[in-house]
């Protein structure tokens, strides 16, 4: 993005549940390091002159950025936004999963404000929706309005040169990609969040819409086949878990949630833990509801 960007060093954050994938052989750190440094090397040696955004184009981007941003901030102030992640994801039984170093939210103990909850929780929820929501909403909106001040050109022009917005707008496809609202298709119909759900799926279909004009292709990551691939191979197998857990929390009361615990089966292996409602007696076989 120019030389206006901090380069005296280099600091890297690495995802804790990556560590192990990424470096926990010779093989895989050695090649995860050496694409490091090629990428470090490389950018010293051949700096690519196309990255450093004008006047012009940083303009355009913060426009973009504040018309998405507004819009976001909008649908967050909504009455039925918390609301939505609560009844209709499993936001409030991450806490009982036992993957993840911090609580689901701050303040443990409060009602559910949105202000407390974690990123990784709140991404977590939408993305067990199927709703890439975080990633997309306002995106299309921002698209459009571009267009329609005359600016598309431009903003075509700097997809296709500009390195940083167009690993932003791939980023975006990507979370598009993922998202299917036909699962919750049915929402469209209730009396609660029917509302709701359809402002969601309105800007859904606006940024798919842009995002096909922006790239000029119908497919989404036409560019990137394999990955595309991939994630239709992940899709198709979660599918079926997807549906069941949706299933499932729109049928779990709502009064007295259950409460899991772990503990050891008193016979068989010693090493195997299994769940079981609070009150029940370990090592005998429950049909828990």
């Amino acid at each position: 993005m120019g030389k206006e960007i901090a380069n005296d060093h280099i600091q890297l954050t690495i995802q804790g549940q990556t560590v192990s994938s990424l470096y926990g052989s010779v093989e895989t750190a050695k090649f995860n390091i050496e694409q490091l440094v090629n990428a470090g090397v490389s950018a010293v040696l051949h700096p690519g002159l196309q990255d450093q955004l004008g006047v012009k184009e940083k303009q355009l981007i913060s426009d973009m950025a504040e018309f998405s941003f507004t819009k976001f901030v909008a649908l967050r102030e909504h009455p039925m936004f918390t609301k939505y992640l609560e009844d209709l994801s499993p936001l409030k039984l991450l806490s009982n999963i036992n993957i993840s170093s911090r609580p689901t939210k701050r303040n443990a103990g409060a009602p559910l404000k949105l202000e407390d909850l974690r990123a990784i929780s709140f991404v977590t929820a939408w993305s067990q929706l199927k709703q890439s929501v975080p990633a997309f909403y306002g995106v299309g909106g921002a698209l459009q309005d571009v267009r329609d001040k005359g600016n598309w050109e431009s903003v075509r022009s700097l997809y296709k040169t500009s390195g940083f917005f167009k690993t932003m707008i791939d980023n975006c496809i990507m979370s598009v990609t993922k998202s299917d609202f036909r699962i919750t298709a049915h929402l469209q119909h209730d009396e609660t969040f029917g509302e709701f759900w359809m402002l969601l799926k309105k800007e859904y279909d606006l940024t798919v819409k842009m995002l096909q004009e922006l790239i000029g292709c119908q497919e989404l990551m036409a560019e990137y086949p394999v990955d595309r691939a991939s994630i239709g191979i992940r899709e198709r197998i979660m599918l079926p878990l997807v549906v069941l857990q949706h299933y499932a929390l729109k049928k779990k009361p709502k009064s007295t949630p259950m409460k899991l615990y772990k503990t050891r089966i008193k016979t068989g292996d010693p090493h195997r833990l299994r769940y079981c409602k609070r009150g029940q007696e370990p090592g005998v076989t429950y049909a828990c509801k």
